[in-house]
């Protein structure tokens, strides 16, 4: 169930963040989120965290890992 759950924040994931790359993974995305941050936004705010970007940034490791 957890390898479904991450598959599927995956193939959304590359749709938005590195549709151009046909071999992106969650293991993948971090850095192109960090070299292209100013081209994403986020519908959902994190004040706690004061950059919602750094969020998706650290969790799509996070997912890929667990």
């Amino acid at each position: 169930m957890y390898s479904e759950a991450a598959e599927a924040v995956e193939a959304v994931a590359h749709a938005v963040v590195q549709l151009d790359n046909a071999k992106a993974a969650l293991g993948t995305m971090p850095g192109e989120i960090g070299n292209a941050r100013h081209t994403f936004a986020t519908v959902i705010p994190a004040p706690a965290a004061g950059d919602p970007i750094a969020v998706a940034e650290a969790m799509t490791p996070a997912l890929w890992q667990g």
